[in-house]
């Protein structure tokens, strides 16, 4: 095969012809990976939300195959019918989309194009997606005895650490200074720029998992706390430690989604894609976060209940839940806020960018997580009712 990047001296406009289509793709990916832990997500809360079922199955004679089989049955009509709502509404988004792109491109298409190839690479991933959820089936049905399922209660607790090689907290807060230290003295205002600052996004995944529960669980033994701050920041410490996998995808978004769209503003093919691209992912990721209270909400429901037995009002129990909820988005605002608040302006100081593109950008991270949060609020408001129920 005749590779014409090889024939011939490699030139900047070869170089952007060749990084801006796989730049996309990458993003494209990156998508792909927060909808398929969406999809995990959304496959725990509902074999959570069934288990009691499971556990009448097994009582029933049935083996572990059958149970497996019925449950895989259900989760292919699912999602049958999500593959085709999903198609239904590309049709009406695809042309949406490429008119905006092709608006800002100045590019004269029609806008009605549909690649055929799309749909056998859709149904591959259902494929690849049913096997992963299979293997969560099987985890979840072999970690989880007969009475527990029967009993249809979770017992959540923080995980212990069994790590050989413990590193200091102190190194995960270090790693995230680190990332914004590498913004402001590194030359590069584009992929080395994201990369260094990415060591910020590694330590989140750190911050949330050891730092943040293991100072919310020594503010408990150490300071003098009244009875319902010291539930609040243990639900809270090990709500950390169960959104730590978003926490990463989070911060991700927050460093990688800006760096490109401030630095692709000479790609406008490029630029307008991640524009488009930082809304879905956003998006999704909001999602991902709303899904994540929901899980916690059933793992959680017997602890409320057992709260109401110890003599706490429903209103008190529900000033509980709200701070949870409240304290976790206190968190995130901060930590992805400094993030993105520094890589705006190193941009806006050493590359002169337009101050409305890092408003539209900002809007782009604030609406969709600032409306996750009323729906997280709304959602805990309507569980009330649920609290003094059987």
């Amino acid at each position: 095969m005749f590779n014409p990047f090889l024939a011939k001296k490699v030139s900047y406009s070869d170089i952007k012809t060749f990084g801006e289509p796989y730049c996309i793709m990458l993003m494209g990916l990156f998508i792909l990976m927060v909808c398929v832990s969406l999809i995990c997500y959304s496959c725990n809360y509902y074999m959570k939300l069934h288990a009691r079922e499971i556990g009448m199955l097994k009582m029933a004679g049935f083996n572990q195959g059958k149970v497996i089989l019925y449950q895989l049955v259900q989760m292919i009509m699912i999602m049958v019918v999500s593959v085709i709502i999903t198609c239904c509404l590309s049709l009406v988004t695809t042309p949406i989309f490429l008119t905006v792109v092709y608006r800002y491109c100045h590019i004269h298409q029609s806008v009605f194009y549909f690649n055929t190839r799309l749909f056998s690479m859709i149904g591959i991933l259902v494929v690849c997606i049913l096997i992963v959820l299979i293997g969560m089936q099987v985890n979840y049905i072999n970690n989880n005895s007969l009475s527990s399922l029967i009993k249809d209660k979770y017992i959540t607790t923080q995980k212990e650490d069994h790590r050989v090689f413990i590193i200091p907290d102190y190194i995960y807060i270090l790693g995230y200074f680190l990332g914004l230290y590498a913004m402001y003295v590194g030359e590069e205002l584009d992929a080395g720029f994201a990369i260094a600052s990415c060591i910020g996004a590694i330590s989140a995944y750190g911050l949330f998992y050891y730092f943040i529960p293991h100072t919310l669980n020594e503010m408990v033994d150490s300071l003098n706390l009244k009875g319902e701050d010291t539930i609040v920041l243990g639900d809270l410490a090990l709500f950390m430690q169960q959104s730590k996998l978003l926490i990463v995808f989070i911060m991700l978004a927050v460093i990688l989604i800006p760096t490109f769209i401030f630095s692709s503003l000479h790609m406008k093919m490029l630029h307008i894609a991640l524009h488009i691209g930082a809304i879905l992912i956003n998006f999704v990721l909001c999602l991902s976060v709303v899904s994540r209270f929901d899980i916690d909400a059933l793992e959680k429901k017997e602890h409320f209940k057992n709260l109401c037995k110890m003599g706490l009002t429903n209103k008190e129990v529900k000033k509980i839940s709200y701070k949870e909820g409240n304290g976790f988005y206190f968190v995130l605002w901060i930590f992805a806020g400094i993030y993105i608040l520094s890589i705006a302006c190193t941009f806006l100081i050493r590359a002169s960018i337009d101050l409305g593109l890092v408003g539209i950008v900002l809007l782009e991270f604030i609406v969709p997580y600032g409306m996750a949060e009323f729906i997280v609020y709304l959602k805990k408001r309507g569980q009330n009712y649920e609290l003094h129920g059987n």
